[in-house]
């Protein structure tokens, strides 16, 4: 599905099945309840936009996420079997966050934030370059390797509990 520069919204809920996205160059979903995205390949969302006013949930082979925003009022569910770029991109839920990737990119100041738990499972973290990770509650992050150098951020106002295997 070609959405470039498009918009799909729904006022009741949007689920889309489908092999690829391209929702890059400014291309918007959104639902005033839920948006689910399922793609068995690629999500490019460059500089798109996903905003739920309910749960956003997105599965995906990889996704690159380079200065877009994947938004949500409730939940937010993402599920990368490979890559997850989110340089200078934006993941935030008004509830809580549970991202699993086989490696995540989150430098350039990308932006990865939840009001409620925030759960973070992937293979290699690159948390560089003014990039941050937050919770207003509990973080838990379980990664192979992890680069927080040059201003990155990782906070928590609850507890944070650290798996780290390099």
């Amino acid at each position: 599905l070609n959405q470039d520069k498009g918009v799909l919204a729904s006022r009741d809920g949007l689920r889309l099945s489908a092999t690829e996205l391209f929702n890059g160059a400014g291309g918007l979903l959104s639902s005033q309840k839920g948006i689910d995205v399922s793609l068995a390949g690629a999500f490019d969302n460059q500089a798109g936009s996903l905003d739920s006013r309910g749960f956003l949930t997105v599965k995906s082979a990889w996704l690159d996420n380079q200065g877009g925003t994947l938004s949500s009022a409730g939940a937010l569910a993402v599920t990368s079997q490979g890559a997850l770029n989110n340089q200078g991109g934006r993941l935030a839920s008004d509830a809580g966050l549970s991202l699993s990737s086989a490696s995540l990119d989150n430098s350039q100041a990308g932006a990865i934030s939840g009001k409620g738990a925030v759960e973070i499972r992937t293979g290699n973290l690159n948390n560089s370059r003014k990039a941050s990770i937050g919770s207003d509650a509990g973080l838990t992050l379980v990664a192979a390797r992890v680069d927080n150098s040059q201003a990155g951020r990782i906070a928590a106002k609850g507890a944070i509990d650290a798996d780290l295997q390099g």
